[in-house]
């Protein structure tokens, strides 16, 4: 695709701990992340790279833009929309050898690290935290549903950080010191006074309108007005696009490649927050940070005490680094490329009233309600704000959300009401009742709304109508990896329910509690340490000694190590089908793609192809694990090849572009226990332990038969499955992400046909 050229300045400046880096013609891909720019061409490897989708937090960093101060989710953001920005990372705050921050040395002091690998995020968000302003225990603890910690646990995390709390009770000594205090924390990097930082502000002269790079794959755009956007895609018909605001949608849904990249962010009307007595207006590009302080600050103003609510609503939205660089225009326009995905701004705003301005052009504007939103062709047009009404005090709004955990996570169901009703339950106009998480096409349960004008909330007999009702339109669809369709219609119909007693005035105490949210309360916790003073000062508790390198993020993992020279990156091409017969496997297309260097397929094992030997006894395995499919497909996602390529992007890029062909199978899968019983396939079934009743008691009452099931849970190891094998004199040095070093050994010397000593 030609893209037309428009001229501009051609480079994209930043700082990295007060480093300058630019970005010119033809140095990057297109699609090159801030997390990558860091690790692989800043090589600064402190901080961590994990799930790629902003949940985990191991990729947490401190920019500085705008004035502001936050925390973002490195892996999500283009490097190529930090034009402008100051970067800092684990690196800059505190290290070995000009002395540790109070943080590192607090969340090391404090038993706050094990494996070490969520550290320097957990350390990044908080110092991010700490910068903008001074928080309560209660801010800092619900501040951190975007960092997970699979090991150590949150209780010692938490109790260090909440030491920096304005709120902090006298903690009790600590329970833990080094005796020999060889880590101390120098005065330029105490907690809130860091040391002087070298800040960069790009200037742009009133002339440059547009910034423009020509890359490797792609073009990219950095726009500062409406005008020159809208020029931008009128010289570019036909060219795919992405507007980039946050890009916080990656986490959530894969953005496919495209022919230009256009950062909107510096299109300062789009970032404007305008009250009047009867709107509340917000820019496209108001981030949803922004959004939740400016509902702080018009809350108590007539007509928008509902802000107060939507606020509180808001903060289960993802989690604080995905809030602070995520925007309005964007979360609408996910829900608009994917009409399944349960957005809770988009319910809560459609739940309001709220409307939509939509640009055509610079001069051409329509307002839309959401609805009506979603099934309009967005091509070429662009979100500039949205406007929320004034309400009245008879006017009850609220917002409910079923999810699996209590922060970051997405809806099961979630629901949305509006009533204006007077003193006895009367609906005095036509509600909304909105809910998301029943299908892709449901939003409004109509008949309901109709059937709720004029009746009486509060009276049993309308109530249950409006159930029964309710009842009828929730027909929610079947997809995986949703909950049944059965068990979210419950939910839906109970969230309903939960909205009439919680507007009831008097309520039966035993129904009262239906009506309300459980309130999780302030974490709390206790460590005691057993003392032998016999054995004195052997089992005197102290910090470990790595504690304080993996706060700030100088351990090495397996993914830190290197470069080397002539690096390479492999990814695994894993079949896309559950059972069938691989008639046919062709790389050829990929292996034209720049960067890409071989593909290897179980014909080029040299030695067996196993990834485990059952006849090796390291595993209770009944038999062997193969390394790749041969002619059969055992399961989805099994390795078919491997594909070895320059970068770790790519190689994953180019695995997903290789074709097989399959004769597949008709058969189900056999994925459950009650499949295996069901196919009668015995080899499938092991029965560990059955340990039958040998007496009852003598006072039973009832008698409960059922079926228990404790299911499987991906485990969201922190450091992933990865490996470094690095070739030395004949022999192979090998660093491997694994707790069976001897497992791998063997495997390793089965494939490649030589001795494990080697």
């Amino acid at each position: 695709m030609e893209i037309a050229k428009i001229s501009g300045d051609n480079s994209v400046n930043f700082l990295i701990n007060g480093a300058l880096y630019s970005i010119f013609n033809n140095s990057i891909p297109a699609d090159t992340s801030l997390l990558v720019f860091i690790r692989e061409y800043a090589e600064l490897r402190g901080t961590k790279a994990m799930c790629y989708e902003g949940d985990c937090g191991a990729c947490i960093v401190n920019v500085i833009f705008k004035d502001k101060s936050i925390a973002v989710n490195s892996c999500l953001v283009p490097v190529l929309i930090c034009d402008g920005w100051n970067i800092y990372t684990i690196e800059s705050i505190g290290n070995k050898s000009d002395g540790y921050h109070k943080i590192q040395t607090e969340l090391a002091e404090w038993n706050g690290s094990q494996c070490g690998y969520c550290s320097p995020g957990m350390v990044m968000n908080l110092y991010s935290l700490g910068l903008e302003k001074a928080m309560s225990m209660e801010q800092i603890e619900n501040s951190f549903g975007g960092n997970i910690c699979r090991c150590t646990g949150y209780r010692a995390i938490l109790k260090a950080f909440k030491t920096f709390a304005i709120d902090a009770v006298s903690m009790e000594s600590k329970a833990v010191h080094d005796i020999e205090e060889l880590h101390k924390a120098k005065a330029c990097l105490e907690y809130k006074m860091p040391c002087a930082r070298t800040y960069y502000d790009k200037q742009h002269s009133d002339g440059i309108k547009i910034l423009s790079i020509k890359l490797e794959d792609a073009c990219f755009y950095k726009v500062t007005t409406v005008e020159a956007l809208f020029e931008l895609l009128k010289s570019n018909p036909h060219a795919t696009y992405i507007l980039n605001g946050g890009n916080t949608a990656h986490g959530i849904y894969r953005s496919s490649k495209k022919n230009m990249y256009i950062d909107i962010n510096n299109i300062p009307d789009m970032s404007n927050i305008t009250k009047t007595d009867s709107t509340l207006v917000l820019g496209g590009n108001v981030t949803l940070t922004m959004a939740m302080q400016a509902f702080q600050k018009y809350s108590k103003e007539s007509g928008f005490k509902y802000l107060r609510q939507l606020n509180k609503n808001m903060k289960l939205i993802a989690n604080v680094p995905v809030r602070n660089i995520g925007t309005i225009a964007g979360n609408l326009m996910l829900k608009h490329e994917h009409r399944e995905f349960p957005s809770d701004l988009f319910l809560m705003l459609q739940t309001l009233g709220t409307q939509v301005h939509i640009l055509e052009s610079p001069s051409q504007k329509q307002s839309l309600y959401l609805w009506k939103f979603l099934k309009l062709d967005m091509h070429h047009k662009l979100i500039y704000s949205i406007v929320l009404p004034n309400l009245t005090d008879q006017h009850i709004y609220r917002f409910y959300k079923v999810m699996p955990r209590a922060q970051n996570a997405r809806a099961h169901v979630n629901a949305g009401f509006l009533f204006k009703i007077d003193t006895d339950g009367k609906v005095l106009e036509l509600p909304d009742i909105i809910f998301g998480g029943i299908n892709k096409d449901f939003y409004h349960a109509n008949r309901t709304e109709v059937l709720s004008l004029d009746k009486k909330m509060f009276d049993q007999q309308d109530l249950k109508s409006l159930l029964q009702m309710l009842s009828v339109e929730l027909q929610p669809d079947h997809m995986l990896p949703n909950y049944s369709p059965e068990f979210r219609k419950i939910l839906a119909i109970g969230l309903f329910y939960k909205f009439m007693l919680s507007i009831k005035p008097e309520i039966k105490p035993f129904y009262r509690g239906g009506g309300t949210s459980l309130k999780r309360s302030l974490s709390s916790g206790k460590q005691k340490y057993d003392r032998n003073f016999d054995e004195w000062p052997v089992s005197e508790p102290i910090p470990k000694l790595g504690a304080y390198e993996q706060a700030a993020g100088e351990v090495r993992y397996c993914n830190d190590l290197g470069p080397y020279h002539g690096e390479v990156f492999c990814a695994f091409v894993v079949a896309k089908i559950y059972r069938g017969m691989i008639k046919s496997i062709d790389a050829s297309e990929v292996l034209q793609m720049k960067g890409v260097i071989a593909f290897f397929s179980v014909d080029d094992i040299p030695g067996r192809n196993l990834c485990i030997s059952a006849a090796s006894k390291l595993t209770s395995l009944p038999e062997d694990e193969l390394l790749f499919a041969e002619k059969d497909v055992l399961y989805a996602g099994q390795p078919v090849g491997v594909i070895v390529a320059e970068t770790h992007n790519l190689a994953n890029e180019a695995a997903d572009l290789v074709q097989i062909i399959y004769n597949t199978h008709e058969k189900n899968p056999v994925i459950s226990i009650e499949d295996a019983i069901n196919a009668n396939d015995k080899t499938r079934i092991r029965e560990t332990v059955n340990i039958p009743a040998k007496r009852k008691g003598t006072d039973i009452k009832y008698v409960i038969k059922g079926v228990f099931q404790c299911g499987s849970q991906y485990h969201y190891t922190l450091e992933t499955q990865s490996c470094v094998c690095v070739p030395v004199e004949g022999n192979m040095n090998v660093y491997p992400s694994s707790q069976w070093m001897d497992l791998i050994q063997v495997s390793i010397a089965n494939c490649l046909n030589v001795r494990s000593s080697r």
